[in-house]
C-alpha cells in the first residue's frame, strides 16, 4: 500500500487517540437500563457500533491527550489524521469488532504492517532496513547519534553523531576528542584539554600532542599558557590600555576610569564612573572656586560698600554662568584632569 492518505506521524496520532477512546469507554453500555436484555438482542457493547462510534469522537483530536502538547509542533496534523482515518474506517472498524484479541498491537497492526507508514524504532526506508549498529550491537549509532529516517519509511539510513563522536557507526572520537572507554558495544569519548593541538591522548595538559598557538610544551607540566603581557613586548599601545592576559590569548582593556569609545576605538574618561578617593571633577572643582569666590565678594561688598567688588562680583558671577553652561569635562585635556586627582 503506498503512502498517499497520511504519514507516520499522523498514523500515531490516530492510534493514541483511538486507544484514548476506548479506555475512556471500557466501563460503558448501551445506557438503555436494561443491561441484560441489550447484550442479548444487540450483542455486547465492549465490540457494538454504538462504542465504536463514541470511540471516534476522540480519534485525531489532539485535546483528547493527556500531553496536548505531543503533536503541538506538527502543523496540519488533525487534518492528515481525519484524511487517514476516512480513507480506512471500515479496516479499522473490522480489527475493532473482530481482530483486536488477535491484534492487540494496534501500532504494529496498522501503522507499521498494514498501512505501511511506519517502521518499528530502528529501522527506516520504505522497506524497513535496521539501522546502522543495531543488527551488530542492538544499538542504533552505537548510542551516540540518531539514524536519518528512524521509525519511517523514508530516510536514508546515516547516521548524525553526538558531539565528540565520529564514523559511519559513531563509534570513534571525533578530533580535539579522546577514548575514554571503549568495549565492543560502548564508546565513551572525552574532550581534549584547550591548549592542545592535532587531539590528545589522555585528559588535562600533559595529554596533548601538540600545543595551539597561545601555549607552548613544558617537559613536566604540557602544554601551558603563555602570558603575552609578561614576554617583553609591548601589547597594547594606545594612552590608558593595560594588557590583560587570557587562556591562549590577552585582550586590550582600558584602565579605571576610562571606557573604550567603540568609533574611535580609543580609552575615554569615563564620566559615569565612580572617582578614585581624592579625585575631584574639574568642572566641579571649577565651579566650587568660582562659587565662593563670588560669595566672598558680595560679603566684602555689602560690607564695603565698594562699587569696585560689586564689579568684581558681576565678573564672578559671569564666570558661574560660563562654566555651568560652557564647560564640558571631556573638553579638559587629560594632562590638566590630572592635576585634580591627589
Amino acid at each position: 500500500m503506498e503512502n498517499v492518505h497520511g504519514d507516520c506521524t499522523a498514523c500515531k496520532l490516530l492510534v493514541d487517540t483511538f486507544l484514548v477512546g476506548l479506555e475512556k469507554t471500557k466501563k460503558g453500555n448501551f445506557a438503555g437500563g436494561n443491561t441484560d436484555w441489550e447484550e442479548k438482542k444487540l450483542g455486547t457493547y465492549k465490540k457494538s457500533e454504538t462504542r465504536f462510534l463514541e470511540i471516534i469522537e476522540f480519534v485525531c483530536k489532539k485535546d483528547s491527550l493527556d500531553d496536548k502538547d505531543t503533536y503541538s509542533h506538527i502543523s496540519n496534523i488533525e487534518f492528515k489524521c481525519h484524511t487517514l482515518l476516512e480513507n480506512h474506517e471500515e479496516e479499522i472498524e473490522e480489527w475493532f469488532k473482530n481482530d483486536q484479541d488477535k491484534h492487540s498491537d494496534m501500532m504494529k497492526y496498522f501503522c507499521y504492517d498494514k498501512f505501511k507508514l511506519c517502521c518499528p524504532s530502528g529501522y527506516y526506508s520504505s522497506e524497513c532496513k535496521p539501522c546502522p549498529g543495531l543488527l551488530s550491537n542492538g544499538k542504533v549509532c552505537y548510542g551516540r547519534g540518531t539514524c536519518n529516517g528512524d521509525g519511517l519509511r523514508k530516510g536514508t539510513g546515516k547516521c548524525s553523531c553526538d558531539e565528540g563522536y565520529a564514523g559511519p557507526y559513531c563509534n570513534n572520537c571525533a578530533s580535539q576528542y579522546f577514548e575514554k572507554i571503549k568495549t565492543d558495544s560502548y564508546i565513551e569519548c572525552e574532550k581534549c584539554y584547550e591548549g592542545c593541538a592535532k587531539g590528545c591522548k589522555s585528559s588535562g595538559p600533559k595529554g596533548c600532542t601538540a600545543c595551539r598557538t597561545g601555549f607552548e610544551m613544558n617537559e613536566e607540566l604540557g602544554c601551558i599558557d603563555i602570558d603575552e603581557c609578561l614576554d617583553g613586548e609591548k601589547k597594547c599601545t594606545k594612552a590608558n590600555q593595560i594588557c590583560k592576559n587570557n587562556i591562549g590569548s590577552y585582550n586590550c582593556l582600558c584602565t579605571d576610569g576610562y571606557i573604550l569609545n567603540g568609533k574611535t576605538n580609543e580609552c575615554e574618561v569615563d564620566i559615569n564612573a565612580h572617582p578614585p578617593s581624592g579625585w575631584y571633577r574639574p568642572d566641579t572643582f571649577l565651579k566650587s572656586i568660582a562659587l565662593t569666590s563670588f560669595v566672598a565678594i558680595l560679603g566684602f561688598v555689602i560690607w564695603q560698600r565698594s562699587l569696585t567688588l560689586a564689579i568684581l562680583a558681576l565678573i564672578a558671577s559671569i564666570l558661574i554662568a560660563y562654566i555651568e553652561y560652557n564647560v564640558d569635562i571631556d573638553s579638559i585635556p587629560d594632562e590638566a584632569k590630572k592635576l585634580f586627582n591627589s
